[in-house]
């Protein structure tokens, strides 16, 4: 309740805890009723709930679907159909553009062809500068430059027709207005082929205008902008008549441009419409609840909607021990009682109070207990044999852990209910499950992989994330992943602090009594892997620790003795030193001292 829940809304007064009571008694049989605080008739008008009873007001709501499903569906069939009339205007517009202009260009390269097949050579390079009026005949000179003429004025036209309206760009070459005749052919072919590929994509242009088609930018050849305006209209008075019916608490608003969106938003209004008729089978069950929560009051619903979040068994003593706890911390004081009869009554009341608080932890863990055995006994006595009856226990000696725990791991998590575990065996050990602990915590974060903590993190209801950001670990870990998606963090600044590299004297020796021994202490932020029995980082700093070891003054290296805990460990280290030899890196003829390293194993 306490994070649900405001206490400084509260004024602690006689008469706000009876009403706030009273309401909870009034409210939770009426949940029961329809089990959810976002019913779908919860967008109805708060007016029709007060002061009314159920069936007038289900005719009211009633009457005025059946007015407005039978509107908004005959104003859909309209938007459908003048946009539809419109997609096909606009494509057979499209189509006789291109057949017009492909027919003037065709005409005129048509013409051309003709003229050259008459006139020969002569006109097909006229006006260029390769061209050379024949001396020989001078009426075929004539015919030449009519011809030309004759091109160039349907050139001039063609050009015209593109120019008035050019729905596609197309570049023409100078030309002299048509009178260069090999230049005015190349245009011609050039613009075919570029008018034969806006016309291959003219399905596509068709449906970008009608996906942006309004009053301003219906497309002007078309002549619908009235009938286009008109639909508008028709969408804004439609949704002033329904905000003016009452029908619904939040008023409509249309904020939409085009009339796709609009229709969108009109078959939005439809489907808000069936749900509200579809789930009229509840409206007397809701029409009671919807009366008493208007009821409530502010304070009223905020305690109601905490309550059914929370879902206690009893709402009442959930809500009265939150209350009645906050009243106690506004109320509490620091100061000591004055007086030493009121110092003996806390002694008395504390000291009768403090056995039956672990007297009741006790007893509902005992419960719990009790309750998952039974369940789990049951549910599956196979499984509760392995773990809670003697008789099983030689046969799960046998098993894998994870066998064990397999179907019976919700009843152990009532035993056992904190577990520190590695993540090695809690992805393998442990069986997979939504929720089984209240909280999941992942320390050491920064050296976990989003991929183990993905796997791991079902079995909590919550997570904690616990690390260094530091530049040690994998910079796809959990902790910089977490960071990275702004999850809630806090620095803890008061924190232990890994020792630095120090060095100090044994102060005795025994053995050499004149001599002081020196050691080093280095701490490596390392992660030891499981199933490998290694730890990289540590392998890798003694490898350096080892190329810093000096020659004596008698120029010999001084013999060295690594001690590590596992075998798996000590042949890491044994095979970089390998790979050094083979490599004949620098300093590597300090292994030959290495080969004779003492190694011991300590378990």
């Amino acid at each position: 309740m306490a994070s649900h829940l405001n206490a400084s809304d509260f004024s602690y007064l006689l008469n706000e805890h009876e009403q706030i009571v009273t309401g909870i008694l009034r409210s939770e049989p009426l949940f029961e009723a329809i089990k959810t605080l976002t019913h779908p008739l919860s967008n109805l008008n708060d007016q029709i709930f007060v002061g009314n009873e159920a069936k007038k007001s289900q005719q009211f709501v009633e009457t005025n679907l059946r007015l407005f499903m039978a509107k908004t569906n005959e104003l859909q069939s309209e938007y459908i159909t003048k946009t539809d009339s419109y997609a096909a205007r606009l494509k057979e517009h499209y189509r006789e553009y291109f057949t017009h202009l492909d027919n003037l260009a065709k005409s005129l390269v048509e013409e051309i062809q003709n003229s050259t097949a008459l006139l020969g050579s002569g006109f097909a390079s006229a006006g260029s500068s390769a061209f050379e009026w024949p001396s020989f005949f001078s009426s075929k000179k004539k015919k030449i430059k009519s011809a030309q003429e004759e091109v160039s004025k349907r050139y001039r036209a063609f050009q015209k027709a593109y120019e008035t309206n050019p729905y596609f760009d197309v570049e023409f070459a100078p030309c002299k207005d048509g009178e260069n005749i090999p230049r005015t052919t190349e245009n011609l072919v050039h613009f075919r082929t570029v008018l034969g590929q806006w016309y291959g994509n003219s399905d596509n242009l068709v449906q970008e205008e009608v996906m942006r088609l309004n009053s301003k930018t219906a497309h002007p050849s078309l002549d619908v902008k009235e009938q286009i305006t008109t639909l508008e209209f028709s969408l804004d008075t439609l949704i002033e008549e329904l905000n003016e019916s009452g029908l619904y608490q939040r008023p409509l608003e249309n904020k939409t441009l085009t009339i796709p969106q609009r229709q969108k938003y009109l078959e939005s209004i439809m489907e808000q419409l069936e749900s509200t008729q579809l789930n009229m089978r509840d409206f007397k069950p809701f029409h009671d609840w919807q009366s008493n929560w208007l009821g409530l009051g502010g304070l009223g619903q905020k305690v109601v909607r905490a309550l059914v979040k929370v879902k206690p068994g009893d709402w009442v003593a959930a809500f009265e021990s939150w209350y009645f706890n906050s009243l106690l911390a506004k109320a509490q004081s620091p100061a000591l009682p004055e007086g030493s009869e009121q110092i003996e009554q806390f002694n008395d009341a504390w000291h009768q109070l403090k056995p039956l608080i672990f007297n009741q932890l006790t007893k509902l863990w005992q419960d719990k207990q009790s309750t998952e055995i039974k369940a789990l006994k049951k549910k599956n006595k196979q499984a509760w044999q392995l773990i809670f009856d003697k008789s099983g226990h030689i046969t799960a000696e046998t098993l894998p852990l994870s066998k064990v725990l397999e179907h019976s791991f919700e009843a152990v998590t009532a035993y056992l209910p904190i577990l520190f575990v590695t993540p090695h065996v809690a992805l393998n050990e442990l069986p997979e499950g939504k929720g089984y602990f209240d909280y999941v915590i992942f320390d050491e974060a920064n050296k976990f992989s989003v991929e183990s903590a993905t796997a791991i993190a079902p079995m909590g209801q919550k997570l904690v994330i616990m690390g260094s950001n530091d530049s040690y670990g994998n910079e796809t870990s959990l902790l910089q992943y977490a960071l990275e998606n702004g999850v809630p963090s806090a620095v803890i600044s008061n924190r232990y602090e890994p020792p630095t590299p120090t060095s100090g004297l044994i102060k005795e020796n025994l053995d050499f009594p004149k001599h002081r021994a020196s050691y080093q202490v280095d701490n490596v932020e390392g992660r030891f892997h499981e199933l490998e029995g290694t730890n990289d980082t540590e392998a890798q700093h003694i490898i350096r620790l080892l190329n810093q070891i000096k020659q004596t003054p008698q120029r010999i290296y001084p013999s060295v003795g690594i001690i590590t805990f596992t075998v798996e460990q000590r042949d890491l280290i044994a095979n970089y030193l390998l790979k050094l030899k083979q490599q004949n890196v620098l300093g590597s003829e300090k292994s030959s001292n290495w080969s004779e390293t003492a190694w011991e194993y300590s378990t």
